[in-house]
Parts: C-alpha cells; sequence; structure tokens
C-alpha cells in the first residue's frame, strides 16, 4: 500500500515494506560500503508534501551511482524496507532501503564503465593470430629440414598445432647449459671433429654456441634436423643472428611435437 512519508515515520515497523512517490532532495556521494551483496551505498534524501525521509541505495558497481542532477525529479520507491534504530548520540534514525524508479524519459544517464586495468604482471604475449603464424612457420622450418620426406599440408598443421600449444604455455621448456667456458672464452666445442680447423668466434658467439650445443645434448635432433637447422655450415662460422635464430628454435623444441 502506499504511503507518504509522514505515515511511514510514524506508522512503519522495523522490517516493513513500504512504496510511496516523492521528490528528490538531496543526492550525496556514494561510499564503499561491501556486504555478501552489495559493494557500493548511497544516501538520498527524498520529500513529499507531508515530510521527508532518508533513503540508502545499495549497488554492486560503481557505474550503478545516482548523479546529482536527478535533484528536482519526482521519483518512486515500491517496496522498499523500512529500517529503525538509535544511532551512538542515542537518536532514533528511521531510513528506507529501496531503489528508485523514475517516470519513463526520466531515467538517468548511467555512467560508462572505464576499462578495468589487468592486474597482476604485464603479459607480452602477441595476439593469438600472430601466434599461429609463429607456430605455422616454425612447423614449416622443421618439415623443410627433414631431408628426404615429403611436405604433406597435414602434417605440417599438425605440427604447427603442437607449436602453438607449447607457445601458449601449455609446454615448458627447461634450459639447462652443459659446457664450461675456458677463461678467455675460446674453448673449442664440444663434439668437433679433431681434424677440423679451430675457428675461433667472439665471445658473445662463444656463449651461444655454447648454450646451443646444450640444447642439442638435451633435444638430441637427428643428424638431418640438425643438418636442416645448420643449413650445413660449421657451427662456428654461423654469425650472431643465425645463432640466436638457431638458440630460439631449440629453447621452443617440445616433446609433444612429433619428431
Amino acid at each position: 500500500m502506499k504511503m507518504t512519508i509522514k505515515d511511514i515515520l510514524e506508522k512503519a515497523e522495523k522490517k516493513d515494506k513500504v512504496s510511496f512517490k516523492g521528490i528528490v532532495k538531496a543526492v550525496y556521494d556514494g561510499q564503499e560500503a561491501k556486504t555478501k551483496y552489495t559493494n557500493f551505498r548511497q544516501n538520498l534524501i527524498i520529500k513529499d508534501d507531508t515530510d521527508e525521509i532518508k533513503v540508502l541505495y545499495n549497488y554492486k558497481e560503481k557505474e550503478e551511482e545516482y548523479p546529482k542532477d536527478i535533484v528536482g525529479k519526482e521519483i518512486e520507491i515500491v517496496n522498499g524496507v523500512f529500517s529503525e534504530y538509535v544511532n551512538q548520540k542515542g537518536v532514533n534514525q528511521k531510513n528506507i532501503f529501496g531503489k528508485l524508479t523514475f517516470k519513463p524519459g526520466e531515467e538517468p544517464i548511467q555512467k560508462v564503465a572505464e576499462p578495468k586495468a589487468i592486474e597482476g604482471k604485464k603479459t607480452t604475449m602477441p595476439l593469438i593470430i600472430e601466434v599461429k603464424g609463429i607456430a605455422l612457420k616454425r612447423s614449416i622450418e622443421f618439415w623443410n629440414s627433414r631431408i628426404g620426406e615429403t611436405i604433406e599440408e597435414g602434417k605440417v598443421i599438425k605440427t604447427a598445432d603442437k607449436f602453438f600449444t607449447y607457445l601458449t604455455g601449455k609446454a615448458n621448456v627447461q634450459k639447462e647449459s652443459a659446457l664450461n667456458q675456458e677463461e678467455d672464452g675460446k674453448k673449442e666445442l664440444k663434439g668437433l671433429r679433431s681434424t677440423e680447423q679451430v675457428i675461433k668466434p667472439t665471445v658473445n658467439n662463444i656463449t651461444l654456441i655454447n648454450e646451443i650445443m646444450a640444447l642439442k645434448e638435451e633435444k638430441k635432433p637427428t643428424v638431418s634436423q640438425w643438418e636442416g637447422y645448420t643449413n650445413g655450415k660449421d657451427i662456428k662460422t654461423l654469425t650472431t643472428e643465425e645463432l640466436e635464430d638457431l638458440k630460439k628454435i631449440f629453447t621452443e623444441w617440445t616433446d609433444e611435437i612429433p619428431f
């Protein structure tokens, strides 16, 4: 039953459901008030010809807060819940918990939610389409290195899917360094034939070569695979860029790929 504000203040009892019409007299800023069902609370003062009363509006999202430009608008509260208590100063407080209903066409414009920042560490993972492109490229490189085998579209796609699984974080590859460097950084590489002429690369390249040889020992590629990735060259003759590409290939090598 609809009542006047005066009737509510005089006759309503705690937790009674009340409905009434009035004019928005004041709108206060919403405050965080987290409960099991809500996150914010906003105080409003509603008046009619008989009296005025505070309305407590609970809501979940900040964008649901009523703007201050609704002051002066006629509203209705349907099935609001009457609350009565004595505050710390000993004053009896009577409020209504409820939501405002506006006349058609007079509803307030809701705020637009700002994009929420992603919590935690920033990600450098490229877009899915870019990852798929990388996976396909690696798959083609893999099958091109398999000397004597026919490249079939189905095999390339299947292998690309395995690469994609790895690149999106579903497989982990642990790197391990197995070779030590001499003090001057010019140690001959383990496994090179003694009859080969020793080429002394730069210190930076020696580091890369040692890491690649450790990965080779761990991944155990076939002779044809190794020659395919190195283009048949002595690893010591590869440029820094070629060594970095080779290291990336073997770092991303996973047991899930059907070699």
